[in-house]
């Protein structure tokens, strides 16, 4: 049976997209792990054999063995968030044709009426010049100073720039990751859950996932 928590995070992740049953998958098996913690707690306990010690000794042993399967479970959410960074990375301005000396010596006299402009007004006259797609490729052409703007103002331009040439890769990959956020979450309750259970302190057990992560990269 479904905890609250587990229903409320699987019920964020879109379930009509293309990655949903991946991510799905990877909450509802951080779940199943952190109720085979549970189990093994419960075992423990009922065990007459075991002294507390025995009974702490026998849940942490459980709770450190699952670590690996844990990260294994996660990989695909892993995967999916790096999707995420790398088609970002790539949402950037096209390099111009610099042979073209006439687009070239346009894109310099836009760029140099705007460094003109009172600095109170650039980034309007700015924004009211980018509404041409030619006038935004030169602003995004060269770096914020050669047209005067501050970086807060080049970063409000570039987004309007991405908007505009990516915007259906932009809504899939907010989408993505969000869902991938969600499993994120479901991940760390899982860890959490392994951790307290391990006895372990925070940077020990930090230690462990970092080595055993390690070793499955490598393989």
């Amino acid at each position: 049976m479904k905890s609250e928590i587990h229903k409320a995070i699987a019920s964020r992740i879109d379930s009509n997209s293309a990655h949903a049953s991946m991510l799905l998958d990877v909450v509802d098996r951080m779940f199943a792990l952190g109720g085979s913690v549970e189990a093994a707690r419960a075992t423990a306990v009922s065990d007459a054999r075991l002294s507390d010690v025995g009974r702490r000794e026998k849940i942490a042993e459980t709770a450190k063995g699952l670590v690996r399967e844990a990260l294994k479970a996660a990989i695909p959410q892993r995967q999916a968030m790096a999707q995420v960074i790398g088609r970002r990375l790539h949402m950037k301005p096209k390099p111009l044709d610099r042979d073209n000396a006439v687009g070239e010596l346009r894109r310099q006299e836009l760029r140099a009426f705007i460094r003109k402009t009172p600095m109170g007004q650039r980034l309007k006259v700015a924004s009211e010049l980018a509404a041409d797609d030619e006038a935004l490729d030169a602003l995004m052409d060269a770096p914020a100073a050669l047209s005067g703007l501050l970086p807060d103002q080049y970063g409000h331009l570039r987004d309007v720039y991405v908007k505009r040439r990516f915007g259906d890769q932009i809504v899939q990959v907010d989408a993505l990751e969000k869902d991938c956020t969600e499993a994120g979450a479901a991940i760390d309750i899982c860890m959490s859950t392994l951790r307290n259970a391990s006895g372990m302190h925070e940077v020990e057990f930090k230690a462990l996932v970092d080595k055993t992560q390690a070793e499955i990269d490598a393989r």
